[in-house]
């Protein structure tokens, strides 16, 4: 069988609060692997934030608003700041060696 040497776990805005990243870090540290993350930029819904009638519905309560790119460029920066502290959360106690970048 082979050796397997990272895990990959792709990361958007709703994945910080699933179960995802903490499974991947499961089986990183099981397979003693590293964890690879990547935090996806859809730049097809950046484009779309740009055409005037594009709404986006909160949860949970169901409103709705206008989506801008400009909300999306900093709901991005956000996810930026929070995914660090939450791979070295799950990943720190173990050791285990992981690496975050933005694509």
């Amino acid at each position: 069988m082979p050796e397997i040497r990272r895990i990959l776990v792709a990361i958007e805005p709703d994945v910080l609060q699933s179960q995802a990243p903490e499974l991947a870090t499961r089986l990183a540290a099981a397979a003693s692997a590293e964890l690879e993350a990547l935090l996806i930029e859809d730049t097809a819904l950046l484009a779309a934030a740009n055409l005037p009638f594009t709404r986006e519905v909160l949860t949970p309560t169901g409103a709705n608003r206008a989506l801008t790119r400009d909300d999306l460029e900093l709901g991005f920066q956000v996810l930026a700041q929070q995914a660090p502290r939450q791979l070295d959360r799950l990943a720190g106690p173990s050791g285990l060696r992981w690496s975050l970048r933005s694509v």
